[in-house]
């Protein structure tokens, strides 16, 4: 009944060679074996079963004698719980009970109530309701393995009635179990949650779903640690990956076959049950923001993992865990997990690049709009992003500067802390485009595209020697300028006094950098 407990293991408990008895570790120990007498007492008293009352009064009779054990007589009583004791989490013997009594008292979390149908009542079985709170406790047992978990509320895990005592699981109770993730490397706070709600129609960037409410069997979820979870949703940091326990499972290799299922199949209710699942999970995925994978947990004999791009995840797929004593499944979901945090380990990973490009781009509602022609991102174009896409606007003396501009196919700029002279700038060196103006000049059709990687550094000096007329300044950034440019921005003409900053400079000759984005809206219209 007590599972892991067995006298091996209190025999490692009572000979681990500790001179000093009354330590926190043997205070618990009591503690534990007291609260399993209690429990099995109370069982003893209300069950009719007798198969029941016979193997409770057996187990009662082992835990008394446990409890008379010499060792326990100079054990004082518990005061608090030990949660972090290192021995208890990782002595042998210690470990046992001390996993076993947590999963006792965190049981008690799971709300029994009379509300619910008694999925153990005599004469009735409800196989996946039974199989699901299985697959509860052996994820626990993982969580518990890994984290160092929060200290648990204990309430009492029997609820009695009249005739016979009742153990009923609240479905749709959530409860979340928080932990931490301790490496040298990353610290992450792991929470995780039976029947975790997360809400409809949130709106971003808080966390829930943007369609439906969803309500996974099993959630865990990750972000850093030093940041509460509501915090993490709003700036993309947090990580989900949902588990739904399915008892019946029929032709898995279908969920995941290149065939679809025909609108024959779905009208007629003859898809796969598996196949079914598996849109469950793609909704998981989809619809609860900042969900990186989905899976199936069912009894069988085959793992599938599907990757959505090249990393762990985001993915979907199916785990198994068998109630059967060898080869359960229990170590693949265990090496999963752990994969998972060490994924997180990784601070180059493309998910880690995306979840920030993502808070990125959606943190503010969209203000922009482009209504004029503009060159599809494909190809060599494929990062034309307009509001990504760095304009420069530059000022040319007089003709005889313009000629050598487009005899040479190069535009210089002054840098430097002179008059007219700009600071080196990420966004002037990543310019992709250069807009031409003079003095007096209130609009341009001269737009150039610039080479990528072909910047150069150059002193007055050096241009001369390009035969760069009148070269007064000291240094200069020299930009390779391409011999045509995209059809769509060869015959359009800009009104440069409407970009913000163009009318506002100290001098009209110093250059400006602006984005594809804002250069687009001040098109003249013929």
């Amino acid at each position: 009944m007590l599972g892991p407990v067995e006298e091996s293991t209190f025999h490692k408990v009572t000979h681990s060679g500790d001179t000093w008895i009354d330590t926190p570790e043997n205070r618990f120990i009591k503690y534990a074996l007291q609260s399993f007498l209690l429990l099995v007492d109370t069982i003893k008293q209300k069950t009719k079963d007798y198969d029941l009352k016979t193997e409770a009064s057996q187990l009662l009779n082992k835990i008394e004698n446990h409890l008379s054990h010499s060792l326990f007589k100079g054990v004082s009583n518990i005061q608090t719980i030990p949660y972090n004791n290192p021995v208890l989490q990782r002595r042998d013997g210690y470990r046992e009970v001390f996993r076993t009594w947590l999963m006792m008292s965190l049981a008690a979390k799971l709300t029994w109530s009379a509300a619910e149908e008694d999925v153990y009542g005599a004469g009735k079985r409800d196989v996946a309701n039974l199989y699901e709170y299985w697959v509860f406790f052996k994820l626990l047992s993982i969580v518990t393995d890994l984290f160092q978990l929060k200290a648990p509320d204990i309430s009492s895990l029997i609820e009695l009635t009249e005739n016979e005592i009742s153990i009923r699981l609240k479905q749709g109770k959530y409860i979340p179990l928080q932990g931490v993730f301790n490496s040298p490397i990353r610290k992450l706070n792991v929470q995780f949650s039976y029947n975790k709600s997360f809400s409809k129609n949130s709106k971003y960037p808080e966390g829930g779903s943007w369609s439906e409410t969803f309500r996974p069997d099993y959630t865990l979820s990750v972000w850093p640690f030093g940041i509460k979870e509501e915090e993490a949703e709003q700036q993309e940091l947090i990580v989900h990956i949902h588990f739904d326990a399915k008892y019946r499972i029929e032709n898995l290799s279908s969920i995941f076959s290149t065939d679809e299922a025909t609108e024959e199949e779905v009208i007629g209710n003859k898809t796969s049950p598996k196949r079914i699942d598996i849109i469950k999970m793609h909704a998981y995925r989809d619809a609860i923001r900042r969900t990186a994978g989905a899976y199936i947990i069912y009894p069988g004999d085959r793992p599938i993992q599907k990757k959505g791009f090249h990393e762990l995840i985001p993915g979907l797929g199916a785990f198994t865990l068998n109630p059967t004593p060898n080869d359960n499944g229990v170590d693949t979901v265990k090496r999963f997990i752990v994969d998972v945090l060490h994924h997180f380990q990784n601070r180059a990973t493309q998910r880690e690049r995306y979840s920030y490009q993502t808070f990125a781009i959606h943190r503010e509602p969209p203000v922009d709009y482009i209504h004029a022609p503009m060159p599809e991102a494909i190809g060599a174009n494929r990062g034309l992003l307009p509001d990504d896409t760095i304009v420069l606007v530059g000022y040319y003396k007089d003709e005889e500067h313009l000629k050598w501009i487009m005899d040479k196919h190069l535009y210089n700029v002054r840098v430097g802390s002179e008059r007219g002279a700009i600071g080196l700038d990420l966004n002037l060196i990543s310019a992709s485009y250069l807009i031409l103006h003079t003095k007096g000049s209130i609009r341009s059709n001269r737009m150039l595209k610039i080479r990528p990687n072909q910047l150069q550094i150059m002193t007055g000096a050096e241009l001369k020697i390009l035969n760069y007329p009148r070269p007064w300044s000291k240094n200069y950034i020299l930009f390779s300028l391409e011999k045509t440019i995209e059809k769509e921005f060869e015959n359009l003409s800009w009104d440069l006094t409407k970009l913000e900053g163009f009318n506002n400079r100290e001098l009209r000759e110093a250059p400006l950098y602006v984005t594809l984005t804002h250069l687009m809206k001040v098109v003249v219209k013929e």
